[in-house]
């Protein structure tokens, strides 16, 4: 059973190289695969891909350091250490500030700051960290360079 979800044909595709390695690694060599494949095993090919697969994803999110929500109401940043999230949330109370938008707000002002609200806070991973952060990305949070969360750490200080 896959500890993340099987990449698709499509990703599969972009990602030949790789998985051809993978396959050399793993003593699979190309007669084999092609064999595999001749037969129908799709059990088998479907266990490779799977295996596959939970490398790949394995590897994004241990290299995961910041992930990002952004809707009209919400900012959702949060920083993903190696012991805990560090979450800054910004929430607009008012129709007229779409955080969509956010590098249009001028959140040093007054103004602004009567129609939004800021939370911050800290959790340890329920889970191991590369799968808590795949089930944030089934979420809708994207990974992150992490800009927007420096960004609102310097309006927060």
């Amino acid at each position: 059973m896959a500890k993340y979800r099987l990449l698709g044909n499509d990703e599969l595709k972009e990602m030949e190289k790789e998985f051809i390695d993978f396959l050399v690694i793993n003593g699979i060599t190309a007669d084999d695969w092609e064999k595999i494949m001749l037969q129908d095993d799709k059990e088998e090919a479907s266990k490779i891909i799977e295996l596959f697969s939970d490398v790949v994803f394995e590897q994004i999110f241990r290299k995961a350091e910041y992930l990002l929500l952004i809707e009209s109401e919400r900012i959702m940043s949060i920083h993903c250490d190696k012991e805990q999230m560090h979450l800054i949330a910004v929430s607009s109370r008012s129709d007229e500030y779409d955080l969509n938008n956010w590098n249009h707000i001028d959140f040093s002002d007054e103004k602004v700051l009567k129609h939004v609200d800021l939370f911050t806070g800290r959790k340890i991973y329920p889970e191991l960290r590369e799968q808590h952060l795949f089930k944030l990305s089934n979420e809708g949070y994207r990974l992150d360079k992490g800009q927007i969360h420096n960004y609102l750490l310097k309006w927060i200080e």
